[in-house]
């Protein structure tokens, strides 16, 4: 019995001790996390794009469609009345949200109450950004740009889906800088953009 205990120790050892040379060897960088514990990541010092290499992003071919603007008068008049349509019913629903979960992730319509289900910073103002700019909907797109600016990206009460809030929040950032060229929003996605690296520093990235 003690013979057969000797040998499993000695295989659990072994086994144990082969795993972390395997896993040391593939992936250096497991064993560093070991900071984490004992360092907040919220404090450690991250530069945006440090990690991330982009290399012939001007060379990238044009997507958009070259329409054609060679349009009779009846196509004109279904056309504007379509963008019109669209843009009332943008209204609509930013009016309603503006009124009762101004601030708020999303308006719940039935019941006229503000959810926050997006890590509490506003989804629906800054998914909405590029769209009311698209609209000429200054005034609308000016006040959300007031309430972008205090937000601050780095302090959530919820969870943060790096999903979502990279298709909704640095997506939205981003769009509305490259439309309106105003700084704030670069600097915003900038800081957003910080505070999410953490999640990518990993074995697998």
């Amino acid at each position: 019995v003690r013979l057969q205990l000797l040998f499993l120790n000695l295989l659990v050892f072994g086994s144990l001790t082969y795993y972390i040379i395997e896993v040391d060897y593939n992936y250096p960088t497991v064993f560093k996390h070991s900071q984490w514990f004992r360092e907040s990541p919220s404090r450690l010092l991250y530069n945006l794009g440090s990690r991330v290499y982009l290399n012939n992003v001007i060379q990238l071919p044009k997507v958009q469609y070259d329409f054609s603007f060679n349009e009779t008068d009846e196509e004109k008049i279904l056309r504007e009345s379509r963008r019109d349509s669209i843009k009332n019913g943008f209204l609509h629903a930013w009016n309603g949200y503006k009124k009762y979960a101004w601030g708020y992730d999303e308006l719940l319509p039935l019941t006229n109450v503000g959810r926050n289900n997006f890590n509490g910073w506003g989804a629906t103002i800054i998914d909405a950004l590029d769209t009311m700019w698209i609209m000429d909907l200054k005034e609308e797109f000016n006040c959300s740009r007031d309430f972008v600016r205090s937000v601050d990206f780095t302090k959530s009460d919820e969870i943060i889906n790096v999903f979502e809030t990279t298709i909704r929040y640095l997506g939205g950032l981003l769009s509305a800088y490259e439309l309106s060229k105003e700084l704030v929003f670069l600097e915003k996605a900038q800081e957003l953009g910080n505070a999410l690296l953490p999640s990518f520093d990993s074995p697998t990235g």
